[in-house]
């Protein structure tokens, strides 16, 4: 029999949990993992990520022009499913992008980070708000009640997607999901 505490513990693992060497891979090529399992919106995504500074750490030159760039995403994030990654050039911009047809929405984060440093970024989603967080400080919410599209494409995808975004040459530590919304507490637990 499973005690109540070992089962509560077990609730709160991630339902993805992705670490990398932060010396050795820079990460400007697909990772594929099986899809999500995510039955409803309600949702949290977590990494630590090194934005490279574009102009010299180039990922092809046929993204060169395109100023957002793909962290994680399960699904396109614009047909269904949804997406997370960096948007900018000499500061990058969090931004978290749920998919559907015929509605979507994209959130910009109210915080950026600078080329070449260590920021953890955080997106939560309880089916109504969507809330962003940049090194565990609140930077943005927005009303969000859209129904989440199961994915089409049934693979989670780590450093990049089609559709138009291309891969962000970049360091990360840590990918985190959790199929519940994180408390400010958790998120500030993941930034020390």
């Amino acid at each position: 029999m499973v005690s109540l505490a070992h089962a509560l513990f077990a609730a709160q693992e991630p339902i993805l949990d992705l670490s990398f060497d932060v010396n050795e891979v820079r990460t400007t090529a697909q990772t594929v993992r099986p899809a999500l399992p995510l039955a409803t919106n309600v949702f949290s995504v977590a990494y630590w990520v090194r934005p490279l500074d574009w102009r010299t750490n180039p990922c092809s030159s046929r993204w060169e022009k395109v100023s957002s760039r793909l962290v994680l995403s399960d699904g396109s994030g614009y047909f269904d499913g949804f997406r997370t990654g960096l948007e900018g050039q000499d500061r990058y911009r969090p931004f978290f992008s749920i998919g559907g047809e015929p509605n979507r929405k994209g959130f910009s984060a109210g915080k950026s980070i600078p080329c070449e440093q260590w920021a953890h970024v955080a997106w939560t989603w309880d089916g109504a708000q969507v809330c962003s967080y940049v090194n565990g400080e609140p930077s943005g919410s927005w009303p969000c009640t859209l129904p989440l599209t199961p994915p089409k494409d049934r693979h989670c995808v780590v450093g990049r997607t089609g559709y138009g975004m291309p891969p962000l040459p970049c360091r990360l530590e840590t990918v985190k999901v959790w199929d519940r919304v994180l408390s400010q507490h958790e998120i500030d637990e993941m930034t020390l």
